[in-house]
Parts: C-alpha cells; sequence; structure tokens
C-alpha cells in the first residue's frame, strides 16, 4: 500500500505536471477496454488528474514523452482505490487544520482579553497619576486617595498607617460600606507581619468568613530613603468585598502598585512643600524686617541718584553744545554731512529714567571746524570708558581738535599738538581716545587724514565703483604725551561718499552673539551709494538696531557721513564768500547766538540771492527763535523753489506743530513722506 500521506503531498506539490484531461482519456481508450463516458460520469477531471499522476508516480503506468503504457487490468480498481484513499487523508487532514485553529483562535481571546486588560491598565494609571499630581498637602493625600482607590481600582476600602520604628498607627481610612468593612484583627496580625518583613501581602483567603468581614485585601508598604537607609513610613491597605471581586488578581496588582508607587512619590512632595512653607513662614518676619531695611537703603539711593542725576543733566546739556545736532549740520560748500550720535543707554541702580526724564551722555563724538577759507577739519572719536568721565575727556579733546585746527600744520601735526593738551590734562589715568581726523580743501577737494588707533574711515568712489579705506599711522590720543602720528593724502570728486563710524556700530551684536562686522558697513555703503548722507547715516543706524533686534546698545553709536556734490566745486572766489558765510551762519548755530545766525543767512541773499538750501537755513534760524510766521514764509519760498523736495515740507510740519495746527501738521507730513518716497525710488 502507498503511503497516502507522502503521495498526497506530493499530488499536491507536482500538479502543475499533471497530463491533461484530454490525454488522460486518450490514454484510457487507448489502453484498456473501459467505457471511456462511465468514466467520465464516475470522476471528474481533477479526480482523474490525480489518479493518473498517483498511476505514474507508483510506476503502475509509465510514460514515455507522450507515450504511455497501461499496466493494470482493472482502471475502476485503481480509481477507486486511490480516491477512497485520498478521502481519508484529506479528512485527516481537515480534522487536524480545525483543532489548530480552534486552539489559537482560544488562544487570540485570552490575549486579547490581556491586552484590553493592560490597556484598560495604562489608562487607569495615567488618571491615577494625574490625580496625584493635583494634591499639594498631607490631608488632601491622606482624604482623597480612598476615593481615587475606589473609582479607579474599583476597591471597597482605603487604610492608611503611618508607621514610627516597629508601631504603626491608621491616620485615615475610608469603606465604601461602613458596615461590611472594618479593621479586622486578622488585618493587624498581617499588619504587624508587614512592619517586620517590609514586602507587600496578598490576602486573598480571609480566615473568617462572617458578613462584617467579608473581604479579601492587599497591603504595600511605603519606604524612603533616610541615611542611606530603607525606612518604612507608611502602610497602604487595599480592601475589596469578594463577593464582587473573588480574587486579586495581577492586573489588579499592577494597578494597586502603580497607586502605591505614586502615593509614596506624592507624599515626599508634600512633605517637601510642608518644609518649605515652614521656612517661608520662619523667615516672613525676616524679610519684612529686610524688606523695611532695603526700603530706607532704596531711599537713600534715589537721594544719591538725584544728585547724580543732576549732575549727568548739566554734563549732557554741556556735551550738546560742543557736538552738532546731526539734524541741523548746514551744506559746506561742495560737501554734504549727515550723521547719527546716539548715546548708550543710561543705566544706574534704582534709576527710573522716564520719570527723572535723564539726558545720556555719550563717550563718542564728531564735530566740524573751520581751519582757514578753503579747509574745512572733520573728527570723529570714542573715549575709552562711559558716562560723566568719557563724556568730560570728549569735551576737552573736541576744544583741543577746534582750537589745533585753527593753527593749522597736518592732520598730523594737529594731532599731535592735541594729544600733548589732553595728556597734560588728564595725565596717565588711563583714559584715552581712538580718533580719526579729515581736512578737505572745500576748493580743491584735496584731502589730509590722520588716524589715531581709530576705524579706518570708508571712501565709496562714484567713478569706479569700489571702496577704499583710509588710514594711517598713529597711536591714541591722550595716552603718551610724545606719541607720534602720521597722515595721508587724496581727493574726492564729485558723486563721492565718505563713511567714518565708532566701535558701536561694527562691535554690535545679535542674539547669537554674531558681530555686525566691517563689511557689512562696506556692503551697504555700496548698496546705498545715492542715499543722501542724512538719510544714508539714519538707515545704517536702523540697519544695526533691526541687527541687534532692537536691544539697547551696549556701547555709544557715532556715525559722520560725507557727500561730495555730483557737479563738484563752483567758482572759486564765489565759492570762498558763500562757505565764509555758511560757516559763520553754522558756528553762531552751534553757539545758539541764532540773531547772528540770521544775519549770516540774510548776508548771503543779499550776496548770492535766494536758493532753497539757504531759505531752509532761513528757516531754521527763524523757527529756533521762535519766529513762526516768518520760519513759515522761508519754508514756503524753499517749497516754491524747489516743489520736489521733502525737506520744506518737514521744516512747515514742525512750524504747524508748534503753532498747534495739527491738521495742517498732518497734512505737510504726509506730503513730505510721499515726495521722500518719489526721491528714494529715482535713486
Amino acid at each position: 500500500m502507498v503511503n497516502l500521506s507522502t503521495g498526497y503531498k506530493k499530488l499536491l506539490k507536482e500538479f502543475i505536471y499533471n497530463p491533461s484531461y484530454s490525454n488522460i482519456l486518450l490514454f484510457i481508450q487507448e489502453n484498456s477496454p473501459v467505457n471511456l463516458e462511465k468514466l467520465k460520469e464516475k470522476y471528474d477531471e481533477q479526480e482523474m488528474k490525480l489518479v493518473m499522476k498517483y498511476l505514474i508516480d507508483n510506476e503502475l503506468v509509465s510514460r514515455d514523452g507522450n507515450d504511455f503504457s497501461f499496466t493494470p487490468s482493472s482502471i475502476y480498481t485503481y480509481f477507486d482505490v486511490f480516491l477512497e484513499n485520498f478521502k481519508l487523508a484529506k479528512g485527516i487532514f481537515y480534522d487536524q487544520v480545525r483543532s489548530n485553529f480552534e486552539q489559537k483562535a482560544f488562544n487570540t481571546i485570552i490575549l486579547k482579553d490581556r491586552l484590553n486588560e493592560t490597556f484598560e491598565n495604562l489608562n487607569k494609571y495615567s488618571r491615577i497619576a494625574a490625580k496625584f499630581k493635583s494634591y499639594y498637602k498631607k490631608e488632601d493625600l491622606y482624604k482623597k486617595s480612598a476615593l481615587l482607590a475606589f473609582d479607579e481600582i474599583n476597591a471597597d476600602a482605603l487604610e492608611v498607617y503611618e508607621v514610627d520604628g516597629t508601631q504603626f498607627k491608621m491616620v485615615a481610612f475610608k469603606y465604601r460600606e461602613t458596615p461590611t468593612f472594618s479593621q479586622t484583627e486578622e488585618e493587624l496580625k498581617h499588619l504587624n507581619n508587614l512592619v517586620k518583613i517590609r514586602e507587600p501581602l496578598i490576602m486573598n483567603n480571609p480566615q473568617n468568613d462572617s458578613i462584617r468581614e467579608k473581604k479579601i485585601f492587599a497591603i504595600f508598604p511605603l519606604l524612603e530613603e533616610e541615611g542611606g537607609e530603607k525606612k518604612l513610613s507608611n502602610i497602604l491597605l487595599f480592601g475589596f468585598d469578594n463577593r464582587k471581586v473573588s480574587m486579586i488578581k495581577d492586573h489588579i496588582l499592577e494597578l494597586l502598585d502603580g497607586f502605591t508607587l505614586n502615593f509614596r512619590l506624592t507624599l515626599k512632595t508634600v512633605k517637601m512643600i510642608q518644609i518649605l512653607e515652614d521656612k517661608v513662614n520662619q523667615r516672613t518676619s525676616e524679610l519684612k524686617s529686610a524688606n523695611n531695611q532695603l526700603k530706607e537703603i532704596n531711599r537713600e539711593i534715589d537721594e544719591k541718584n538725584k544728585e547724580k542725576i543732576k549732575e549727568i543733566g548739566i554734563a549732557a546739556n554741556i556735551q550738546r553744545t560742543v557736538v552738532p545736532d546731526p539734524k541741523k549740520i548746514p551744506k559746506i560748500g561742495p560737501l554734504n554731512l549727515g550723521a547719527s550720535w546716539v548715546a548708550m543707554p543710561l543705566k544706574m541702580k534704582g534709576l527710573d529714567k522716564e520719570k527723572a526724564n535723564v539726558k545720556e551722555v555719550a563717550g563718542d563724538f564728531y564735530n566740524y571746524y573751520k581751519v582757514n577759507d578753503d579747509e574745512i577739519g572733520i573728527v570723529i572719536a570714542d573715549a575709552s570708558g562711559h558716562g560723566i568721565p568719557a563724556a568730560l575727556l570728549t569735551m576737552m579733546a573736541s576744544a583741543a581738535f577746534s582750537f589745533n585746527s585753527r593753527k593749522g600744520g597736518t592732520t598730523a601735526d594737529i594731532c599731535e599738538r592735541a594729544n600733548k593738551e589732553i595728556h597734560r590734562a588728564i595725565g596717565d589715568i588711563g583714559y584715552y581716545l581712538t580718533v580719526f581726523y579729515l581736512k578737505v580743501n572745500l576748493v580743491t577737494l584735496d584731502v589730509e587724514f590722520t588716524n589715531a588707533g581709530h576705524h579706518y574711515a570708508i571712501v565709496y568712489r562714484r567713478e569706479t565703483g569700489v571702496i577704499e579705506h583710509w588710514n594711517s599711522e598713529g597711536f591714541f590720543i591722550g595716552a603718551f604725551a610724545d606719541a607720534a602720528y602720521g597722515y595721508g593724502r587724496s581727493k574726492l570728486y564729485p558723486g563721492d561718499k565718505v563713511v567714518m563710524y565708532t566701535d558701536g556700530f561694527d562691535e554690535s551684536r545679535n542674539s547669537e552673539g554674531e558681530f555686525f562686522g566691517e563689511e557689512r558697513i562696506d556692503n551697504f555703503t555700496i548698496e546705498n551709494k545715492d542715499v543722501h548722507c542724512k538719510d544714508f547715516a539714519d538707515m545704517l543706524f536702523n540697519y544695526v538696531n533691526e541687527f541687534c533686534n532692537f536691544a539697547p546698545g551696549w556701547d555709544d553709536r557715532t556715525l559722520v557721513v560725507i557727500d561730495v556734490n555730483p557737479d563738484g566745486t563752483v567758482d572759486v572766489a564765489n565759492n570762498k564768500s558763500k562757505n565764509i558765510m555758511v560757516e559763520n551762519m553754522m558756528t553762531y548755530l552751534n553757539k545758539k547766538e541764532y540773531n547772528n545766525a540770521e544775519k549770516e543767512v540774510l548776508k548771503y541773499i543779499e550776496h548770492h540771492g535766494e536758493n532753497s538750501e539757504i531759505l531752509l537755513h532761513l528757516g531754521d534760524v527763524y523757527y529756533l527763535q521762535g519766529m513762526f510766521n516768518k520760519a513759515e514764509a522761508a519754508f514756503q519760498k524753499a517749497r516754491k523753489a524747489d516743489p520736489k523736495d521733502p525737506r520744506p515740507l518737514q521744516g512747515l510740519t514742525k512750524v504747524a506743530n508748534a503753532t498747534e495746527d495739527y491738521t495742517g501738521a498732518a497734512e505737510y507730513s504726509q506730503e513730505a513722506t510721499r515726495l521722500a518716497l518719489i526721491q528714494k525710488k529715482k535713486k
């Protein structure tokens, strides 16, 4: 007898190699006297294929290519025997598959139930942990824990014990049904045992079946680290009605363990909070006393600050008499000057700056001086340190450069003389200035410059579109009496731009600690080469502010920008005359001698006629004297002379605000803004 299991597997494995149905029928018809139609009625196609395959594999039928030879005498016998055995094997196989499937289905149901329990436990544990986080007092923890155990673990009782050595005391308890649950002798016995062994105890078989005591319970110890040892501080006893819960199973134990852990951690937290509260209460009176002392100290600081504020205000007012107002720098011959001068924000302990209305003093300064009828000197400086000492040093330096500029000589000579005077005044106290001083011939535009430890000057050349850096040899001003200085020479051309600045610009940092840097200033100069020097100064200052995210500067920021008129110089004789008058007017304005400044402007108009620039100066002079009607008339003339210039409208805005014509001020301001935008787009 052929092994049906092996044969069956072999038949299935090689089924695709079976001969076709038509070949089987043809083979039977040719090799046996069997009634083919009868055979077809009795067996279907698949059964005949399987039998033929079986016959061939067991050498009952031989095959040579497409030729078959039939050995047995009766094909019916083989068909019947094979199919009966095949059906028997198939039945056994199906029974085995069915049995395996049912076992796996049963295991799957068990696994599903276990997973459901696990997920339910996770959800409950999350809610338990969240609830414990809301307890900040020991009383709340003890009282509310029972309700939490009832809701999330389906416990019917919770007893909380505090342990001292081998003694324990119930400090809180709650029973779902008071008549049914109460402390039993059996519980006390196990509690005493737990104090010794310090391990959880599970009691699923209560010894007493009375109604009052019909419960199962679990006891968990709470251990705390103390002096390197674990100390038993509390015990939690969870009770369950065994009519509802027949046994404390693993999934319940997991919840009880998690509940106990959260209880222990929360208890530790509330104890720490209590300690802190005790310390706070203990310190309250001390803090009140210290606060009173602090108020007295602050009062003394306020008094001292008032004196300091007064001193700073005086210093600031004096400093502003020697540093030109950036908004009021006049045009000087073929040169336009723009500037930005901003002091580092004042920092003073206990100082309310807004309330005190304090003016800030700067350790930077800039100025321009008449050297002779044809030349002007321009200086920018940065004093070491900050505050009043640095401000006093800048005022001293401004006076020294003003005096020595008029004495003439090269820029190196001027710096050497100024250095000696300043060092003689301050001595070796460690203070000094970095200075860049340049001298420009207003007729020929020849330039001399000296760099005394300062940043080089940036020069944009209109003709070539490239940046140059003017530099020379020279040490700080005021540091050594015999310091020597070199100088360089160059020339300016129509459309050129010169930029000088202090380190409050290039050394400003953003929130990532990145420096603004010299390269950004070079690039900004190229990108804004066509912007008027006054607007350029404001734009660069704003750019640095944006880079620093508008954080208060750590240093003063001073900037001087020189534009050379695109049309170059004017007639020499005429230019000299105009320069003298403008220079005189500028000097009187700096001294706040507005009467004399007005005379110089009117003299200019008498000799050279009116133009928009001189009319703007005239309007400013009248405005500073409070002669608002005359100022308005001058600004209106300037507006008529150059309708596309926004500056006359800006002057009219100032006058309107001063005379409380706020509607007119708004209209002038809007029109000025519109013209400024048009000018910017054209540039």
